[in-house]
């Protein structure tokens, strides 16, 4: 058995004789205590991970060829999405897709997207905080193939609170954690596919801290007329009932996968796809 340092054979053991428990608090440690563990990053994730002066991250993978800034729980997400594929685990995004990506945060899986699907394709990304979608904004700018859209996605157009969280990632219109809130524009998917005159669209990831379903809603012609591929959290169980018996009214088939997290245990992503 090889241990080869840095490789994905030695993460792969970790994973193995490491109960999901102990690997989130670990985890949780990295990201509370970033600049103790960077030595670490590079050998087991062969990623660095350089502190900016204004509280943001640098990542560089030379083995991806990518260079982005993240906030705090970035280099976790980065993981997520470039090395478990947690959004493409049933659908892989290809040249010349059309993707949509709603609750882009910093760009992360934006800038994944906006690799693969090259000229032909285009990636919509969607992200309501003001820093978040800065950062969004310079992490993709090198990219003719990304739309970025600073507003909230929903069932309804108009103007809603954005509570605002401790973490970059937590974010929600839904959930107050008493730290304030901001006011941001609210569009339908339908009308954003609409106003861009967007002829197909191949796959929809949804990230939006308890709106999903909401999301779902304002994409009723989407859903008919194109049948995209998706990847969404789900963030409780009366959501998990309401949104696949929404989806199977569009003839979708579904797979859903729990959260191996003690702090989210009603955590679930949900992969659908359209019968053939």
């Amino acid at each position: 058995m090889s241990l080869r340092v840095g490789g994905d054979n030695l993460i792969e053991i970790l994973r193995k004789i490491l109960p999901p428990r102990i690997r989130e608090k670990i985890g949780m440690l990295m990201d509370k205590y970033p600049l103790l563990f960077l030595p670490l990053m590079w050998v087991i994730f062969r990623m660095f991970i350089i502190p900016l002066f204004d509280g943001k991250f640098l990542i560089i993978s030379p083995s991806q060829k990518i260079k982005l800034k993240v906030r705090d729980k970035g280099w976790i997400i980065y993981q997520e999405i470039f090395r478990d594929n947690i959004y493409e685990r049933r659908y892989k995004v290809k040249r010349g897709d059309v993707v949509i990506d709603v609750g882009a945060n910093v760009g992360i899986f934006t800038l994944k997207v906006a690799k693969t699907v090259g000229r032909s394709g285009l990636c919509i990304a969607i992200e309501p905080e003001p820093i978040n979608f800065k950062l969004l904004e310079e992490n993709t700018k090198q990219y003719n193939n990304v739309v970025r859209l600073q507003e909230a996605v929903g069932d309804a157009e108009g103007y809603v609170k954005l509570y605002l969280a401790e973490t970059s990632v937590g974010h929600s219109i839904k959930k107050d954690y008493g730290l304030g809130h901001i006011t941001v524009k609210m569009e339908t998917l339908d009308r954003i596919v609409e106003r861009f005159n967007i002829k197909k669209v191949d796959f929809i990831k949804i990230d939006t801290e308890g709106c999903e379903f909401e999301v779902l809603k304002g994409s009723k012609k989407i859903l008919s007329l194109f049948g995209p591929n998706l990847a969404l959290e789900c963030h409780s169980t009366q959501d998990l009932h309401k949104i696949l018996n929404y989806l199977k009214h569009f003839g979708y088939e579904y797979e859903v996968v729990s959260s191996e997290s003690e702090f989210y245990p009603e955590l679930k992503l949900i992969y659908a796809w359209r019968r053939q």
